[in-house]
């Protein structure tokens, strides 16, 4: 533990370093040729024009009709399912792990924050298997990964105490959500229509934030009532739930859609 804690003290400057980098390689990345890196810059035009929202009652009505198709409604279920379930354990890790498990306020803001970032740093590899297997696939593999692990988690009580078992469950969860976070983002660009896509995108990371509002919302309202164990075998079903759910989806379903929305 004490290792883990003086590795945390450096992490946040590393992190830094890591993150400008990640900035320099976003904003020097062109994603078409006829893309300029700076406003003023002639521009080649590349025979592809991208319809235009023309007003704004209209790109509330054009955002109002894609976000309410089958297939959106269907991720935007499963998203919400899986988030709130998400948030609800947000609010219980730090009181069990400072509660029940005897670690320090401090100590468990420094181990958590040192997992979540050598976490984040493997997700790194998660992209290539996004482009591979596909955004929804990826997506159910965390969600199941995540609520299989929590529920045996939830059933193992015992073992809390168990220092390598605690730290194991842990990465394997925090993975599992590296997984569901960029399946989530793959996903929800996949099923964008061109004409408001970035508003319908902001929309769903917006519905996606406000589920982790809702979890922790609920845990409050709860949390009197049931144990830890119990907590976490219902953020488990939640997360089942949501990849249940997901299995409805049909990307091609959606893109038929789109296509027939365009040429209306």
């Amino acid at each position: 533990m004490d290792t883990c804690i003086a590795v945390a003290h450096a992490l946040p400057e590393r992190i830094g370093v890591v993150l400008g980098v990640i900035l320099a390689l976003m904003i020097m990345t062109r994603e078409r040729t006829q893309d300029v890196y700076l406003p003023g810059r002639s521009r080649a035009s590349s025979g592809h024009e991208v319809p235009a929202v023309r007003s704004m009652p209209e790109l509330f009505k054009d955002l109002f009709k894609v976000l309410t198709s089958p297939m959106s409604l269907v991720i935007i279920g499963s998203i919400m399912l899986e988030r709130v379930a998400a948030g609800m354990l947000v609010v219980v890790g730090p009181l069990l792990t400072v509660n029940q498990l005897g670690f320090s306020a401090a100590q468990f803001g420094q181990f958590f924050g040192l997992m979540t970032g050598t976490v984040a740093f493997l997700g790194l590899a998660i992209g290539p298997l996004v482009d591979q297997f596909g955004g929804k696939r990826i997506l159910l593999t965390g969600m199941f990964t995540a609520g299989i692990t929590l529920m045996l988690f939830g059933m193992s009580e015992p073992l809390w105490t168990s220092v390598p078992f605690f730290i194991g469950m842990a990465v394997i969860y925090l993975i599992a959500q590296q997984a569901v976070f960029i399946g989530i983002i793959s996903q929800c660009m996949n099923i964008c229509w061109a004409k408001v896509a970035a508003t319908q995108f902001a929309v769903y990371m917006a519905l996606s934030n406000l589920g982790r509002s809702i979890g922790a919302r609920v845990y409050g309202g709860m949390a009197e009532q049931v144990s830890y164990a119990d907590t976490f075998l219902i953020v488990a079903s939640g997360m089942v739930l949501a990849a249940f759910v997901l299995m409805f989806f049909s990307e091609g379903k959606q893109r038929l859609r789109l296509a027939a929305m365009q040429g209306s």
